[in-house]
């Protein structure tokens, strides 16, 4: 979410998407800060949702919505591997 949302910004940053699940494990501490994170992030796009649409700006527009369904996508898959997880 925070390379979707560098892009909402403008920026283009160098990703290497191999990286993406590098972490498999983290301790409590680790834990609370990737959750801060993503909570960072998620008002960070809502943000842009709320004031940065522009429906005249069509490619602006567009990069919102499909971020917004990617996103979604993406907490999805997470939510079910957290069920996995910590299934007892």
């Amino acid at each position: 979410m925070s390379i979707l949302n560098a892009y909402i910004r403008g920026e283009r940053p160098d990703v290497d998407w191999s990286q993406s699940w590098s972490v498999d494990t983290v301790d409590a501490a680790a834990w609370a800060q990737l959750q801060a994170d993503l909570r960072r992030e998620a008002q960070a796009l809502l943000d842009h949702v709320e004031t940065g649409v522009d429906a005249e700006n069509e490619t602006r527009l567009t990069t919102l919505i499909s971020t917004v369904a990617h996103v979604a996508y993406h907490v999805g898959a997470v939510r079910q591997m957290v069920k996995v997880v910590t299934a007892d």
